[in-house]
């Protein structure tokens, strides 16, 4: 079976090159999704979620969680930042 990023207990997104990451919130109180793709490939797949906050989506926040100790010290970069209704391809 295919492990992919996101679903290992010590899962940690590729280094030290660049990286198309996809995020499709499908929303709903009961049978929400949220979906995360990593170079077009499944990374995190959860589904029947509750993806509606009671107030409602004001903002998003962008950056890595702390790995730990081993993970070590990291600079994270971004480019061409995207946020659409539509899906957005990653060869803009």
């Amino acid at each position: 079976e295919q492990e992919v990023w996101g679903q290992a207990d010590d899962a940690l997104p590729p280094r030290d090159r660049w990286v198309c990451v996809q995020l499709h919130i499908s929303v709903s109180e009961a049978s929400g999704s949220v979906d995360v793709l990593v170079d077009g490939n499944p990374a995190i797949e959860l589904q029947d979620q509750d993806t509606a906050p009671t107030h409602g989506y004001s903002e998003l926040a962008i950056g890595l969680a702390d790995a730990g100790d081993e993970q070590g010290p990291y600079t994270l970069y971004l480019d061409e930042l995207a946020v659409d209704t539509d899906p957005v391809p990653c060869d803009l």
